[in-house]
């Protein structure tokens, strides 16, 4: 395990990262040891794998596997490029109804201190030719989302409206399990990174 997260930390050290490589590394890990390689990387090395894996499309399936039941929950462990509250986790459910369509919501052990749990709509944005997790979008009030998911709160609610408000995470797919996203606020490109990794299968 430990061979393939130090290569993940050389691949992103070389003078070039080579993104293939990179998927190959990644996929050499077990879901826990996706997770221990994320959580050593720096905003450098999530500004040089963004680059790295430009025009790597991913879609709903690439967070919640084909073949999983409505109402189930996939959560994705990630870390931010920011100097504090760096670990979060990004959780998923299938919108019923709605083919290439998500709901999620973000799952911080400080929720507290935002007054919300910042929920999002994730779906194909053709106008910017990527998958975002839209926060500018909000799961129907009374669709029917997993057992002990919170109630669904507006982004201009409370603290979060400086977090999530006129938010879109646009997303690239790193490895089977691993994505990358990048924030853009007000349809403006923000320098804010994070990696996820999908638990379980």
């Amino acid at each position: 395990m430990s061979t393939h997260v130090e290569a993940v930390g050389r691949l992103l050290g070389a003078s070039s990262v080579n993104a293939d490589a990179l998927a190959g590394a990644f996929n050499g890990l077990d879901s826990d040891a996706c997770v221990a390689a994320i959580e050593r990387l720096t905003k450098r090395d999530m500004i040089r794998m963004w680059g790295a894996v430009e025009g790597r499309q991913v879609d709903a399936e690439s967070f919640v596997p084909a073949g999983t039941a409505v109402d189930v929950e996939v959560i994705h462990e990630g870390k931010n490029s920011l100097p504090v509250f760096s670990r979060f986790q990004k959780r998923f459910t299938l919108a019923q109804g709605r083919p290439g369509v998500l709901y999620g919501y973000n799952h911080n052990w400080f929720n507290f201190t935002t007054a919300g749990p910042g929920y999002f709509v994730a779906h194909q944005d053709d106008s910017f030719g990527a998958y975002g997790l839209d926060y500018c979008q909000l799961p129907p009030r009374d669709v029917r989302l997993p057992s002990g998911w919170p109630a669904v709160v507006p982004q201009n609610r409370g603290l979060q409206r400086f977090i999530y408000a006129n938010m879109v995470d646009y997303m690239r797919g790193v490895s089977d399990r691993v994505t990358i996203g990048r924030a853009w606020v007000k349809g403006k490109m923000t320098n804010n990174y994070f990696v996820l990794s999908r638990t379980g299968r």
